[in-house]
């Protein structure tokens, strides 16, 4: 298939356009054109996608410069291509730099294609390199904002070397965007100094680092502190290049201080798990706290009575301890003051704390009722702090005590006792700080709380020895083995056993009972093992007679002061009878979730499913009464589904519409099954619609009719939608009936399908049977009949109806006689398929040429008697040419027997061979099929062989060369050109060969692509004598020369060189208009 090519010609004749096109297309293209010749026509075809652009020099108010300035606005790289017959050298080069890719002669449209090709493949080659530069630009942008995007800190340096070769100091060449977040210093603060310029103080170990770096081009990782940001970093360093290092580094200044947290935090879990004495701890932890943080004082309140004294400080005065010590208000007689709980009113921020009186969202308070400030005097003084200044005591700040906090320490939620930290600088106090040591606090509430409950459990073990005996749980202890120290009467029991001292007996301990997953037991012992109080621990033993029981354990270990474990202590209670309960229970329960599960997905997927369907769909009982819907049933309606469900059609409808639908319900109802029909329907937006209704009837799990389910699809485009085709085929038809062309629609077999009026006029006035040119005739059987019958044409123009339908071309078009008894007629057949998908069909139309036709032909005719008379013409000028050369002739042999002068007789010579020339013209004119150019080799050689025949010039002393191929020239230029050789070749003969000298002459002629032609004349004679200036001889020959080479608007050059040469160059179109 041919390749299609979309051309813009700019161009003010239709004529040259098709030539254009016509040339294009003998190339093997598929050419498509518009043609424009204004400015404003050019503008809109420039809106449409084009191969090339060929536009003419000159037109009429617009040119090819303007066209070129236009093509160059829309900013299209589009081959632009100038052909025209009017454009000089000088306009063609400067249309070039102005962007015109070439530029041809409408005569060399020959050149054309090739240069369209041309310039089509570099254009492609431009719009390659623009999407890579394109490319390439976007991926630089992608990777330039990856590295501004970067989270990590990046700078590369320079190092920069002593005189002795060591690394110095460093200088910044780049950084990116996270470089001023991680160190606080910009990017205009840094680039191009030195680190020495940049921080005093600076890190002269990342000197070192990034020499190592550089000089041995190994990467290295490390974590430095930089004492002069005051910050902690993790870098990367590499290097890229000689001298330089790439360094990739984070800020992990917030992760040292967590990690130095943590170890703080595990040193006083340490302490606390150690088996010291309360207090001796306490004094070791605030020591430590103290030493950690260097606040000037720390202290722990503990409650004691309904007081919180301090328990332990470190850094106060003794007497601020004793006129702080007690938080109780006492009223005037010195008794504590209470609340109306009745319970003891404690003063000041530390009371608020303990009795829980914060305000979170004041900011001198945390979540977890933590006080903190670092300004002590400026909070007291703020209107903040108002109620708080009231209540504070004068003691803190009598000491001079700026940053402060007061932390609670919570054994589960009660508040236990507060940890104060106290010092006179200000800004000491952060809320990172309190937030540690909040969790600090929380470690030593429950610490402190354990270790008061285990006080409690020692002292009151023998309180309830009783209990240990008479429980109705099994009880034991066990030494640090496992074995059975003591049972009690419960356990012995459970385990079949009359007594516990049988059970001693039988059973080493505790490590011999069967369990039924022996891994239980080992991460049972594990628990107990790490300290932990084991309840409700439910494991299944088999009992000694190999009966499965489940029992519930409680245990713990209990350890001596060193971490080892002093026994083993718990409760079993027999659980069999309830766990079987529970897995029974569990698995109904199981099954019931199953089951509700899969209902519930069941129905929320139906719910998505009908919400997802774009037409309504409504539910009704069988009482008429909607329970359901989807989404765009409630759109449909404008009102949510809480509102629909419970109406009827008649409080959603008009009462007309109503009555439709309610009747087809209750029909549906008493019969069952589905119904289909079509109905108006009022929309939300008061519209009357043309729906189509199907309805379905569901039953309930009884088999009794549970109501209608119903789907409404709008069909009022589809009505619209078919009104308007049955409106277009009429429309269709009659315009197609109103057309003077025969015309029929063909199926795909042939068979006629369609005609119009024309077509059965002309079958009516034509046909002996008309009817057989009608609808249900095949057409191309009836082409194969007229074929039979030696219809001319009828044969091919059925190979092209099929050749169309086979899709081997777009269109057929033949032109045939198809003459009546009264006269004759051509007619025009065309042949084209119906465009787009579906059924194939054709379109045959016979159109009326005759009036053309006969046109052309009295147009023929009229052509063929002006090429007659043109023919006489030249002959009888020719005849004139040679009548007054033989009269000249006949003078010259009269003067020469009368005995005048030889010169006489050379001059009529001269004259006879110049109108032999001219008349050589005519010659060939009337011999040539083309009138209006001469083939101009050939009349080089009749002027050239009637010279030395003229002249008698021997056989073989003078050799005659003529080297001009395919030139052909019109009788303007033919004549003064051929005089031009005749004076030439007669001058050279007569003296450039003196006596029997020998030689040869050379006549050539050429023309380049830009229409100039270049005629040469030489010989290899004696040559010009030295003094002849051809420019101003005045010898009647060579002012011959010179008037009609000015006559061509030509050149003449002479050249000296091994002979003599003329050369006389001159362009077609300025002789033309010469």
């Amino acid at each position: 298939m041919a390749k299609k090519l979309n051309i813009l010609i700019v161009d003010d004749s239709e004529d040259d356009a098709r030539l254009v096109e016509r040339e294009v297309r003998r190339s093997g293209y598929d050419a498509v054109y518009e043609r424009a010749d204004t400015p404003g026509a050019m503008r809109d075809a420039l809106q449409k996608e084009w191969d090339v652009v060929i536009s003419d020099h000159r037109m009429p108010g617009f040119d090819s410069t303007a066209a070129l300035a236009l093509l160059g606005e829309s900013g299209k790289d589009i081959p632009f291509i100038i052909v025209s017959g009017h454009i000089g050298e000088e306009t063609a080069v400067a249309a070039m730099k102005a962007g015109a890719d070439d530029y041809l002669r409408k005569e060399n449209l020959h050149r054309l294609v090739p240069a369209i090709e041309r310039e089509m493949a570099e254009s492609a080659g431009r719009r390659k390199r623009r999407e890579a530069e394109a490319a390439l630009a976007e991926s630089e942008a992608r990777y330039r904002a990856l590295f501004e995007l970067m989270l990590d800190a990046f700078a590369l340096v320079a190092v920069v070397y002593d005189e002795t070769g060591n690394p110095a100091d460093y200088r910044f060449l780049q950084v990116n965007d996270a470089f001023e977040r991680h160190t606080g210093k910009s990017a205009d603060e840094v680039l191009g100094r030195r680190i020495s310029e940049v921080l005093s103080g600076y890190d002269r170990f990342l000197i070192d680092a990034f020499g190592r770096v550089t000089a041995t081009g190994v990467p290295e990782r490390f974590e430095q502190t930089s004492s002069a940001l005051g910050r902690s970093f993790d870098i990367s360093a590499y290097s890229p290049g000689p001298g330089l290092c790439a360094v990739l580094f984070r800020d992990v200044t917030q992760r040292k201080k967590l990690e130095e947290r943590q170890r703080i935090s595990m040193h006083i879990l340490e302490m606390l798990n150690s088996h010291s004495e309360t207090r001796a701890i306490i004094i070791d932890i605030l020591k430590y706290i103290k030493a950690s943080t260097g606040f000037d004082a720390v202290a722990i309140r503990l409650r004691e009575g309904e007081d919180y004294p301090y328990f332990v400080q470190n850094g106060f005065s003794s007497d601020f301890i004793e006129s702080e010590n007690s938080l109780c208000r006492r009223d005037g007689s010195g008794a504590v003051a209470r609340d109306p709980e009745g319970n003891p009113d404690l003063e000041c921020v530390r009371g608020d704390i303990l009795m829980k009186r914060f305000n979170p969202s004041l900011s001198y308070y945390t979540e977890k009722g933590s006080f903190w400030t670092g300004n002590l005097s400026a909070l007291l003084a703020s209107s903040e702090a108002k109620d708080l200044a009231q209540r504070a005591r004068e003691r803190l700040r009598g000491e001079g005590y700026e940053s402060l906090a007061v932390i609670p320490l919570y054994s589960g939620d009660d508040i236990i006792g507060l940890l104060q930290m106290s010092d006179r600088r200000k800004g000491v106090v952060t809320g990172g700080l309190v937030s540690f040591y909040e969790s600090v606090g929380a470690s030593i509430g429950i610490a402190l709380e354990r270790r008061r409950l285990e006080d409690e459990i020692r002292e009151s073990e023998a309180r309830y020895r009783d209990i240990f005996e008479n429980s109705v749980e099994g009880i034991c202890q066990t030494d640090s083995g496992g074995r059975f120290l003591r049972v009690n009467p419960a356990l012995a029991h459970l385990y079949g056993y009359d007594t516990p001292e049988e059970m001693i007996a039988n059973v080493p301990g505790i490590l011999s009972l069967k369990y039924v997953d022996p891994e239980e037991r080992v991460r049972l012992m594990k628990r107990v093992n790490q300290g932990e109080r084991v309840t409700n621990h439910e494991i299944e033993f088999y009992r000694g007679n190999e009966e499965r029981i489940w029992v519930s354990v409680n245990a713990r270990a209990v350890f001596a002061d060193d971490g080892k474990v002093l026994f083993y202590e718990g409760t079993i209670t027999d659980i069999t009878e309830r766990k079987w309960s529970e897995i029974t229970l569990r698995k109904n329960t199981e099954r019931l979730r199953i089951a509700e599960q899969r209902t519930r997905f069941q129905f929320q997927f139906l719910h998505v499913v009908i919400n997802a369907i774009n037409e309504p769909i409504f539910f009704k009982d069988k009482e008429g009464r909607y329970t359901g819907c989807n989404t765009a049933f409630e759109n449909y309606l404008g009102m949510p589904m809480s509102e629909i469900i419970g109406k009827t059609t008649f409080d959603v409808a008009p009462p007309d519409l109503a009555e439709i639908h309610d009747e087809k319900d209750r029909a549906l109802i008493e019969s069952g099954g589905t119904q289909v029909y079509e109905a108006g329907v009022r929309f939300s937006d008061g519209t009357i619609r043309d729906t189509l209704i199907s309805k379905s009837v569901f039953y309930e799990p009884g088999g009794g009719v549970g109501g209608i389910v119903g789907v409404m699809v709008d069909i009022s485009d589809r009505k619209r939608a078919e009104n308007a085709i049955r409106e277009s085929e009429r429309f269709a038809l009659s315009t197609v009936n109103a057309l003077a062309s025969n015309i029929a629609i063909l199926d795909e077999r042939g068979e006629i399908i369609s005609v119009n009026s024309a077509w059965r006029e002309f079958a009516y006035a034509n046909a002996d049977r008309p009817e057989l040119m009608f609808e249900g005739t095949n057409y191309l059987e009836a082409c194969d009949k007229a074929r039979a019958e030696h219809f001319e044409g009828a044969e091919e123009f059925a190979a092209g109806i099929r050749a169309v339908m086979a899709g081997m071309q777009d269109s057929y078009e033949r032109e045939y006689p198809c003459d009546s008894p009264a006269a004759r007629r051509w007619y025009v057949g065309r042949v084209t398929r119906f465009p787009g998908t579906g059924p194939l069909r054709v379109v045959v139309a016979h159109t009326d040429i005759t009036e053309r036709k006969l046109a052309e032909e009295r147009i023929a005719a009229s052509l063929r008697e002006k090429e007659l008379l043109l023919r006489e013409i030249h002959h009888r000028v020719k005849n004139n040419l040679q009548v007054i050369s033989s009269l000249i002739g006949l003078q010259s042999s009269a003067a020469r027997n009368s005995g005048l002068h030889d010169g006489i007789n050379d001059v009529l010579r001269d004259m006879q061979n110049r109108i032999r020339s001219m008349a050589i013209v005519h010659d060939k004119l009337y011999h040539s099929e083309d009138f209006a150019n001469v083939d101009f080799g050939e009349y080089v050689k009749s002027i050239s062989s009637n010279i030395m025949q003229s002249l008698g010039i021997p056989g073989g002393k003078i050799r005659l060369v003529v080297d001009v191929k395919g030139v052909k020239l019109g009788i303007d230029e033919a004549v003064p050109c051929g005089l031009i050789i005749n004076e030439t070749i007669t001058n050279a003969l007569k003296h450039a060969f003196p006596g029997d000298r020998p030689g040869e002459m050379r006549v050539t002629m050429t023309r380049d692509g830009d229409g100039l032609f270049r005629l040469s004349v030489k010989d290899d004679g004696v040559g010009l004598p030295a003094g002849v200036d051809v420019g101003n001889a005045d010898t009647l020959g060579l002012r011959l020369v010179r008037v009609l080479a000015a006559q061509l608007d030509g050149k003449l050059e002479v050249r000296r060189n091994a002979g003599t040469e003329f050369v006389l160059s001159f362009s077609e179109e300025r002789a033309m208009e010469q």
